[in-house]
Order: structure tokens, then C-alpha cells, then sequence
């Protein structure tokens, strides 16, 4: 939680740069539309946080291997939560930059605009969980694996990042995101429970051959 809280803090401040127009490109022009920044940060962030959890010493990378399913389903409605809490003040950080009528500036007053946004941030969320978790804890071959949906992913949820949240609030979309966010739910649990498996399985045939070496080790009669 702390680390999606630092996530939102350090990208609002960037859409704030980008309507101060003090944010700049490799060129040194500067980054002149808040709104589209703003959609755009949308997929960096569910593209980053599955990152931000990985902690490198510790032998489960950060990802527990008992109740790993449960915790993951939990982390990402709660990361999805404090994304919606954060796009609440967004039009107040765009400002002048904000398109009226689009699903970004009415997501604080038209409850089906929140709708459409909590849909698909979870959707983002949680596929991209999905898709990066057993890149990072299954290996090199489950990584080549996921490279093309991972690449795919990141096409999709920019896409979608820029269009949906474009495009006027409406009831079937709604409907259409949240079950496009239920939907990547049930998609990152049956990832976890391949990761849960997979690590399993692993950690059995290591103990296995711990056990057949100390056996082999020992002087016989």
C-alpha cells in the first residue's frame, strides 16, 4: 500500500509538471497536454507496480508462496482503490488541460464515469500482475513465455489508457468495464495459482535431491 501511495504522489506531481509545462521531452520541448499525461500514467502505474513488490534477496522475490492467491486478489482491489482515490483530484491537477465530457474529467461527479475507471484500472491492475508474475518467479522459459502478451499488454493498456478514458461516460460501458475488471481477477487468480504450482513443484524436487545427496554422502557399512 505504501508503495502505490508513493506511486500516485510521484505521478500526480508529474501531471502537475506537465500543466506548468515544466516537464520536457529528450528534445527539450516541453510536455504540453496534462489530459493525455494524466491517461498515459494510468497504464505506467498498473504497469509498474507489480515491479515495485519485488524484492530480489529475499528467495520468494517478495511474493509469498502460501496464501499467495488471496494476497494478490486483495493487493490489487486495493491498489485499484488508491489509483480511483487519486483520479478524484486529477481534473484539479490538469486544469485548463482537461477535456470536458470525457470519462477523466466527470470520474469525480458521474458515478458511471467512476464505474468506466474502476473498471478498467483494475483490468490494467490485474492483467498485468497477471502476465508479469510468473515472468518474474517461474523462470527464463515461463518468461519467454509472457514476453509477447507482456509487449501486448503494454500496446492494449495504452490504448485503452488513451481511449476509454477519452470517451464520453456511458452505462454500457460501464457494465463492460467492470466485467472486463472481473474478468482480469479471475485471470491473475488462475496465474497465481500456475505460480503456486510451479514453486511447489520446484521446491519438492529440490528437497528431494538435498535428501538423495545427504543420503549418497553418508559412509556405508
Amino acid at each position: 500500500m505504501g508503495l502505490a501511495v508513493f506511486a500516485q504522489v510521484f505521478f500526480g506531481s508529474t501531471i502537475l509538471l506537465v500543466r506548468w509545462r515544466v516537464l520536457h521531452y529528450n528534445n527539450l520541448e516541453p510536455v504540453e497536454d496534462a489530459h493525455s499525461w494524466a491517461q498515459v500514467v494510468v497504464m505506467v502505474i498498473a504497469l509498474m507496480w507489480v515491479f515495485l513488490q519485488m524484492k530480489r534477496p529475499r528467495p520468494d522475490l517478495g511474493f509469498r508462496r502460501s496464501g499467495l492467491v488471496p494476497f494478490l486478489l486483495i493487493a490489487v482491489v486495493l491498489v485499484t482503490l488508491v489509483q480511483l482515490v487519486a483520479m478524484l483530484v486529477w481534473p484539479l491537477l490538469i486544469g485548463p488541460d482537461l477535456k470536458s465530457f470525457t470519462v477523466l474529467a466527470e470520474v469525480w461527479s458521474d458515478p458511471v464515469a467512476f464505474l468506466i475507471a474502476a473498471g478498467v484500472v483494475l483490468f490494467l491492475n490485474a492483467m498485468f500482475t497477471a502476465i508479469v508474475l510468473p515472468m518474474i518467479t517461474c523462470g527464463w522459459k515461463a518468461a519467454l513465455v509472457c514476453l509477447l502478451p507482456y509487449l501486448g499488454m503494454i500496446v492494449l493498456g495504452g490504448y485503452l489508457a488513451v481511449v476509454v478514458l477519452d470517451s464520453p461516460p456511458l452505462m454500457t460501458g460501464a457494465a463492460l468495464w467492470m466485467g472486463a475488471g472481473l474478468l482480469g481477477l479471475v485471470l491473475l487468480a488462475a496465474s497465481s495459482l500456475v505460480v503456486v504450482w510451479f514453486r511447489r513443484d520446484d521446491i519438492g524436487a529440490e528437497r528431494t535431491r538435498a535428501a538423495s545427496g545427504g543420503m549418497s554422502g553418508r559412509p556405508s557399512l
